[in-house]
């Protein structure tokens, strides 16, 4: 029996405890989407439907208007049928939006775990799960998709981090970033420092 809990042993308990989270979190994320209906012109959800739509039916020659972000709706238009209505299609992006955010959460608590001892992995995941992606998840909007792309540990994850959180956040959050990396970098040259 304690041959049991020794490495082996641990890591069956770990898998078991994450995919029961993951389950729990699946079945309240769906019930949500259920309970609380949102209408496509609900925030930005009609805009990456049609954005979806307009790659799957060009071929993915088009480009996009305004800023939207290309990889939320490039999964999006993989799951479009053009048989589907347009409130066939919400449900559907709505329900692979909270499947999507279920292998997020799997890959964060991987990235936690790594950082992390296994139990405040596992309370990150919770906290995560629960106390952000099961608002966001229910919705078709790139949250969730931009949540993974914020961690930074070494150069090369801060490059492709900053390089996916540049082709994904909104002109408005780029140009505010890019500003206080601006005046960082200023105060920096010029030897200012904070108070």
């Amino acid at each position: 029996m304690t041959h049991f809990f020794r490495r082996g042993g641990f890591i069956v308990v770990i898998v078991v405890i994450v995919v029961a989270i993951l389950s729990v979190y699946s079945l309240e994320a769906q019930a949500r989407r259920e309970v609380i209906v949102t209408p496509a012109n609900q925030g930005d959800q009609a805009a990456y439907l049609a954005y979806a739509k307009q790659m799957h039916d060009s071929g993915y020659t088009v480009v996009g208007r305004r800023n939207r972000m290309p990889v939320f709706p490039f999964l999006l238009s993989l799951i479009y049928r053009p048989d589907l209505s347009e409130t066939q299609f919400l449900t559907r992006a709505q329900s692979f939006s909270i499947n999507l955010s279920i292998l997020i959460l799997l890959l964060l608590f991987l990235i936690f775990r790594k950082f992390f001892p296994t139990f405040y992995a596992l309370a990150l995941l919770v906290m995560t799960g629960f106390g952000v992606f099961v608002y966001r998840s229910g919705l078709v909007q790139t949250e969730v998709l931009f949540y993974l792309s914020c961690r930074r540990s070494d150069f090369g994850q801060s490059y492709f981090s900053g390089k996916v959180f540049w082709n994904i956040a909104p002109s408005r959050t780029r140009a505010c970033v890019k500003h206080c990396v601006d005046s960082g970098c200023y105060c920096w040259s010029s030897g200012l420092s904070a108070p």
